[in-house]
C-alpha cells in the first residue's frame, strides 16, 4: 500500500473541509514526522494517529539533509515543513503539500509531491465522496480561510468520475464436490456509501448490497440474472 507523507497544510485544509477522517478509506498509508505533529497538529487532533495516521520518526542523517536545505536554499519553507520533504526522501514516497515554498523544494529534490485538490479527486474516484459534498467540502474551506486555487478546485472535482477506480469484482471457483463440476461465483463488490453532507443524518449502512452470479466452468458467458442480497456488514449475508 503507497505511503503518503503530508505536512500541516495538508491536514488543515481536511480539517477545515470536515473531510479529514475520511483519507483513511482510501488504499493509501498516510504518516507525517513525528516532531511535526506534536508541534503542529496533536492539540487540535490528538486523535489522529488512532484513525490510521503514523508518526515516524526522521532519522539523523535525514535531519541534516533538512537543516542543510536551509542552509541552500533559505529558511523557507520552515523547519518542520523541510523534515516532512526528508521523511518523504527517507522513505521513498511521495510528499503531500499545498505550500508552495515546500513544492518548489520538492520539485528542485526530485520529490514527488500531490496536493488537496488530488486528495479530493482520490476520494471520489473511489466512491468514498460525491461531486456534491466537495463541492460543499471546499465551499467550507473557503469561508474558513484556507487557500487554494476555487476555479480550479471546482473543475478537477467536477471532472473526477464517482467510483471509476473502486474494486469491481472478485472471482471464485469452487468445487462443491471431489467429482462435482467446477462453479464459478462472480461478486460484485460493494464499496462505502459516500459521505452524506454534515448536517443531514443517514440510516444507509456503509455497505451498498452486491449481487453475485454462479455458472459452471466452461458455461456459455452471459450469465442468468444476478441474485441481490443485502449486506449490511462486511461479509457474506446468505440467503
Amino acid at each position: 500500500m503507497l505511503l503518503l507523507i503530508s505536512d500541516a497544510n495538508i491536514i488543515i485544509d481536511l480539517e477545515a473541509g470536515e473531510l479529514l477522517e475520511l483519507i483513511f478509506d482510501l488504499p493509501y498509508r498516510f504518516a507525517m514526522p513525528d516532531v511535526l505533529f506534536a508541534e503542529e497538529i496533536e492539540a487540535g487532533c490528538p486523535d489522529l494517529p488512532e484513525k490510521g495516521l503514523g508518526t515516524f520518526v526522521v532519522s539523523a542523517d535525514y535531519v541534516q539533509y533538512a537543516m542543510d536545505l536551509g542552509t541552500q536554499y533559505g529558511q523557507e519553507p520552515g523547519m518542520n515543513d523541510r523534515l516532512a520533504l526528508a521523511l518523504a526522501k527517507q522513505e521513498g514516497c511521495p510528499l503531500l503539500t499545498g505550500d508552495m515554498n515546500l513544492r518548489k523544494l520538492a520539485r528542485l529534490e526530485g520529490v514527488e509531491f500531490h496536493g488537496t485538490l488530488w486528495l479530493l479527486r482520490e476520494l471520489i474516484e473511489f466512491g468514498l465522496l460525491t461531486q456534491e459534498v466537495a463541492v460543499d467540502a471546499i465551499d467550507r474551506m473557503e469561508q474558513r480561510g484556507r487557500r487554494l486555487p476555487w476555479g480550479e478546485a471546482r473543475s478537477v472535482i467536477l471532472g473526477a468520475e464517482f467510483g471509476r477506480r473502486r474494486a469491481r469484482k472478485i472471482i471464485c471457483i469452487l468445487r462443491p464436490r471431489r467429482e462435482g463440476p467446477c462453479l464459478e461465483l462472480v461478486l460484485d463488490l460493494p464499496s462505502p456509501a459516500p459521505r452524506a453532507r454534515p448536517d443531514s443524518p443517514s440510516d444507509r449502512s456503509p455497505f451498498a448490497p452486491f449481487s453475485w452470479t454462479a455458472r459452471s466452468k466452461g458455461a456459455r458467458r452471459s450469465p442468468r440474472p444476478a441474485a441481490r442480497l443485502g449486506c449490511g456488514a462486511p461479509g457474506l449475508a446468505h440467503g
